[in-house]
């Protein structure tokens, strides 16, 4: 049983040769418009790949490189502070999944334990080693892995050098001031390629079993250092008032005793005077200190005046 004739013409289908022509060019266009032609952002670095080594870096701005698969441009961004949690990790904190133990705890130099949280910023300083200079690892990002154990070895060792009272107080600033540098250190060592801005702690206290213990030992510190404080400035208030009231003192004695002297050598001066005038009239000294002392006696007695026989008027009767 034969079918329907075909439609075909004899001889099949054939397209002009200027069409082919006009695809490839069309096609060569579009592939070195998509691949030859980059925008870089004024905050990204370019890395040039010549089948698949690097061979330059270019800036900001439009990048022309020849057609792919000869050269490809990959672009890093070189201006964003980027963060690195250590201690949590930042899905599980928004999902509100506590960290393990492993990952937030750490042991101090007087064998206790501390819980803390601290938070890396960075930049990325070098593109090239960057993207190519860390073998790819299994957790993802590498220079962010890598990152991550360097700050926990760096960490671990600062803070298995201090006591837990320190940690948990003024020592974590020196702990920040202190990571920073020795961070640096070895991720340029490591040839990361980062550039560390900051470490930050954000959190760091005792684990919640002895949480409550922890804060009566701290409670108990802040009301001696309150008690400390008011000592403090009762002494100062009280040092100066006594200080001058001691020069207060000591002034009256100065001018008491200056009274004093002076009144001494005046009386010892008048008393000279009067030895020597004694010296040059005896009688006439004698009969006045003899008078002066009949008056002394007479101002403390009672007298009676009446006439006597004998011719006297005055007869003392009483002297008190």
């Amino acid at each position: 049983m034969n079918g329907p004739a075909s439609t075909r013409p004899p001889g099949g289908w054939k397209i002009p040769g200027r069409y082919l022509l006009g695809a490839l060019l069309l096609l060569v266009v579009v592939d070195l418009a998509f691949t030859s032609v980059h925008v870089v952002e004024s905050s990204e670095q370019g890395l040039v790949l010549r089948f698949g080594q690097h061979v330059r870096m270019c800036g900001p701005g439009m990048q022309l490189v020849l057609p792919w698969p000869v050269e490809t441009l990959r672009k890093c961004e070189t201006t964003q502070v980027r963060s690195m949690p250590v201690g949590f990790t930042l899905i599980d904190e928004q999902r509100g999944i506590p960290p393990s133990p492993e990952e937030l705890q750490w042991l101090t130099g007087d064998t206790n334990i501390v819980e803390m949280k601290t938070e890396i910023q960075y930049l990325v300083g070098d593109p090239y080693r960057y993207l190519f200079r860390v073998a790819e690892v299994d957790e993802g990002d590498h220079p962010r892995f890598a990152l991550r154990k360097v700050a926990e070895a760096v960490l671990t060792d600062l803070v298995a050098c201090m006591e837990v009272d320190d940690v948990l107080g003024a020592g974590k600033v020196r702990i920040q001031e202190a990571a920073r540098p020795r961070i640096q250190d070895l991720v340029d060592e490591l040839e990361l390629g980062l550039q560390i801005v900051s470490v930050n702690i954000l959190d760091c206290s005792p684990p919640l079993a002895v949480k409550s213990a922890f804060n009566d030992v701290s409670s108990a510190r802040a009301d001696r250092e309150r008690l400390m404080a008011e000592a403090e400035g009762f002494s100062m208030d009280l040092l100066p008032r006594a200080r001058a009231r001691a020069d207060w003192i000591r002034s009256e004695a100065e001018i008491a005793r200056g009274e004093k002297t002076s009144h001494a050598l005046g009386r010892a001066r008048t008393f000279r005077q009067l030895v020597e005038g004694a010296a040059g009239h005896r009688e006439i000294t004698m009969r006045r200190l003899w008078l002066e002392k009949v008056e002394q006696i007479l101002s403390r007695g009672r007298v009676v005046v009446y006439p006597r026989e004998d011719g006297h008027r005055f007869r003392l009767t009483e002297v008190k």
